[in-house]
């Protein structure tokens, strides 16, 4: 039983410091079979659901940076634009 409890703790440090690991492995406690084997997997399974949506919601808001610089150098190179047609107004003039 010790051991059991043992490969239980080892496994959940491995886990703990290796986020991307495989998830083929399956490993002496599964192998075993019930309610551990069936506990661990639901943790790993909301580990790595967790995660994903952290990475998720990581890259919305890359992706919504990245939108908002694109629409701030718009505006600038607009501002830019307006300011070349009032030259040319002004020289038009002469």
């Amino acid at each position: 039983m010790s051991s059991i409890i043992r490969a239980v703790v080892s496994r959940r440090l491995v886990a703990a410091v290796t986020p991307a690991r495989a998830m083929s492995g399956d490993g002496a406690i599964r192998d075993a079979g019930g309610v551990l084997s069936d506990k661990e997997k639901a943790e790993e399974n909301m580990y790595f659901r967790k995660l994903q949506q952290e990475q998720l919601k990581s890259l919305k808001k890359h992706h919504d940076d990245e939108i908002k610089n694109h629409e701030d150098e718009i505006a600038r190179l607009q501002k830019k634009i307006e300011e070349h047609k009032g030259k040319i107004d002004t020289l038009d003039k002469h």
